[in-house]
């Protein structure tokens, strides 16, 4: 049954993928991207909300609530920090990687590649 979903998973995972040519092509009425963009990251399954608290915030409240369900975080990225040891400026972003080795390692037994979603991200 895993293998079936990880499976089913991963076809939906390539078959939504969209070219540069049909990003560039759809526009609205406008010619905005925002739409078309918010809706192909809704069908790749990416969910962007706003946060009415800072990056720094957003992060360690999402990190706290990860801890208290049980998982791991394996690493905080700060993209800003980053940035600026290579004399760059990026305004805050940070990525927080985060799963459970108990669901995950059964998925990746049963079908590898999995593993490059693997595991779950967090863009702040």
């Amino acid at each position: 049954m895993i293998k079936i979903v990880s499976i089913a998973v991963l076809a939906v995972a390539v078959s939504s993928c969209a070219s540069i040519d049909t990003l560039l092509n759809k526009t609205n009425s406008t010619g905005a991207m925002t739409d078309t963009i918010t809706s192909i990251n809704a069908e790749k399954g990416l969910v962007t909300l706003q946060s009415n608290h800072s990056v720094q915030d957003t992060a360690d409240k999402l990190v706290s609530v990860i801890e208290s369900k049980g998982m791991k975080v394996f690493a905080r990225v700060d993209h800003q920090k980053n940035a600026q040891s290579a004399d760059l400026s990026l305004r805050p972003t940070q990525v927080v990687m985060f799963g459970n080795p108990k669901a995950g390692t059964p998925l990746m037994n049963c079908e590898q590649t999995v593993a490059i979603d693997l595991p779950q991200k967090n863009l702040n």
